[in-house]
């Protein structure tokens, strides 16, 4: 496996974001059980509509 940020900077805004796919197993440096409960989290949180953008 392959590790990537979860957290990344934009580098025209400077601004933070999330990026993450549906084959992100765990996180490093945590608990396997943990850091899938935390990518659950994260997944429910930033696909709530007001943080979605469709076209």
């Amino acid at each position: 496996p392959v590790s990537w940020p979860l957290v990344r900077t934009h580098a025209g805004s400077g601004r933070k974001f999330l990026l993450y796919g549906a084959h992100a197993g765990h996180i490093g440096g945590r608990p396997v059980a943990e850091g899938r409960m935390l990518l659950a989290e994260l997944l429910e949180h930033a696909t709530q509509r007001k943080f979605v953008y469709r076209h």
